[in-house]
């Protein structure tokens, strides 16, 4: 298996990285239409799968920036079941990976007038893309489910980061800026800043992967590009965490005081604790997580592939 931050290996990702971040920002001028045009304080952001990750960024982003908006973060089932048929029309934004209750939410916000906009993967079964045709829904141009939602996560962040490029003064101009830049040309940096301590946890036969409530959406979405490399991971909230196992703690530089705690609780069992924490904006820090573990991903197909 080859070594995350393999130099040859990371600028050919950097290629396909380049492709996914372009198509990312075509998809943003859809999200940013839809949030401009619905002239509403509140917002109702749905998902399933690893469309976490982008509804995550989203749901981060805008509580972060917009202290007036009304926001709710909810998978697909209670979406559906405990909130639309209770409320008056309400924008719902939807982000979706594997299609599972999107009809039926679909269905459901178009009979209670809910405005909505849906980006889904492709689907890799056309039978789904004819019984969904008369809603308004956007596809990626990818059927990978890790590759798609990373996409719809880069097209949020482009997509707000204009919106609030005036908000809370110095902060939403240097987070605008980034989006300017674009994340492809820092990640070959952050791979290589990271890569010791995945080449160490990729070495694990089990791993129990923990994070800050902030990062939980990424840390979700790197176990299952650990396990694409062969690793047993899975997911533990941080008060789940077994007395006795290997684990990847995730969070950022501004949580260090609730990380350093959680790791002094830990050291009182036999849990052995590797610590990844991201020294960037919060807004920003899932996408960082999530393109280095896409690259973590991709890097081992793409050894069986070469």
């Amino acid at each position: 298996m080859q070594e995350p931050g393999d130099s040859f290996n990371v600028r050919a990702y950097l290629g396909k990285l380049g492709k996914l971040e372009e198509e990312a920002r075509s998809l943003s001028n859809s999200i940013r239409n839809f949030l401009s045009e619905i002239g509403s304080n509140r917002l109702i952001i749905s998902y399933n799968g690893h469309g976490y990750l982008p509804a995550s960024c989203m749901f981060w982003h805008v509580v972060t920036m917009d202290e007036e908006k009304s926001i709710l973060l909810l998978d697909i089932p209670s979406t559906s079941l405990y909130v639309l048929a209770y409320r008056d029309p309400t924008p719902l934004i939807i982000y979706t990976s594997n299609h599972s209750g999107l009809l039926n939410i679909l269905q459901i916000a178009r009979i209670m007038n809910h405005p909505y906009m849906a980006l889904v993967a492709k689907p890799v079964n056309e039978k789904i893309v004819e019984v969904l045709k008369s809603y308004n829904i956007i596809y990626t141009s990818i059927d990978d489910e890790l590759d798609s939602t990373l996409v719809m996560a880069i097209a949020v962040f482009h997509a707000l980061a204009s919106i609030y490029k005036d908000r809370l003064s110095k902060r939403g101009v240097r987070v605008f800026e980034h989006s300017r830049e674009g994340f492809t040309l820092i990640a070959g940096e952050l791979i290589e800043v990271y890569k010791e301590v995945f080449s160490k946890v990729s070495l694990h036969r089990e791993l129990v992967v923990s994070s800050s409530r902030l990062m939980e959406s990424s840390a979700r979405y790197l176990v299952d590009a650990l396990k694409r490399r062969q690793v047993n991971a899975r997911y533990e909230y941080p008060e789940s965490i077994p007395n006795s196992a290997d684990v990847l703690l995730i969070g950022t530089s501004v949580e260090e005081y609730y990380l350093r705690e959680l790791k002094s609780r830990l050291a009182v069992g036999k849990t052995r604790v590797n610590e990844l924490i991201l020294n960037t904006d919060p807004i920003e820090a899932n996408i960082y997580l999530a393109i280095i573990a896409n690259y973590l991903a991709w890097s081992t197909r793409y050894k069986h592939n070469g």
